[in-house]
């Protein structure tokens, strides 16, 4: 986009909410302006899920498996102003928090915090499940299990084949 695309504004923020939205951009690797806007774009955009009597109908990450529906319920609080996903688990890179065949849930508009488990892709698009840790300067994303070494750190503003995070996991469903 030129300059001439954007209009500049200058407006105030209470200084709370200021501090929100900056770690939040901090942990995302974005720019306060980048968040702000990404923020007001999907405030925009319509809700992904669509609810019916209670049920929410999630699509999945793979868009040739078909959606399924859940239990508003079951997504709690986060059900509003979220955009849902959901993906199948394979491998043992997560075990024992999750495991093959279960369902994760992730919600594509929450910005990762320091402890949660992301989905993410890489350059080929094949999608991992990881840890997204955050320690001075660098975020770390690791896997559960022991025997997976975790991936390279990402410094702050440097980005990875590897860094687009897809969402953070909200729940998951035993898939025994």
């Amino acid at each position: 986009m030129k300059k001439d695309d954007y209009f500049r504004s200058q407006f105030r923020l209470p200084y709370d909410l200021y501090e929100k939205i900056k770690a939040s951009a901090d942990d995302s690797r974005r720019s306060l302006n980048a968040e702000l806007v990404k923020r007001l774009q999907e405030s925009f955009e319509p809700e992904n899920n669509a609810v019916s009597n209670g049920l929410v109908s999630i699509p999945s990450l793979d868009t040739s498996s078909p959606a399924i529906t859940l239990p508003a319920q079951l997504l709690g609080a986060s059900f509003f102003g979220g955009n849902f996903f959901y993906l199948v688990m394979e491998g043992d890179s997560m075990s024992p928090t999750l495991n093959s065949g279960d369902i994760v849930i992730l919600d594509s508009r929450l910005s990762p915090s320091s402890g949660k488990i992301v989905v993410l892709s890489d350059q080929d698009n094949k999608l991992f499940v990881r840890r997204f840790v955050k320690n001075d300067n660098n975020i770390i994303l690791k896997s559960d299990s022991p025997n997976y070494p975790p991936m390279p750190p990402i410094n702050e503003g440097v980005t990875r084949n590897y860094s687009n995070i897809l969402g953070t996991v909200i729940c998951s469903i035993s898939g025994r």
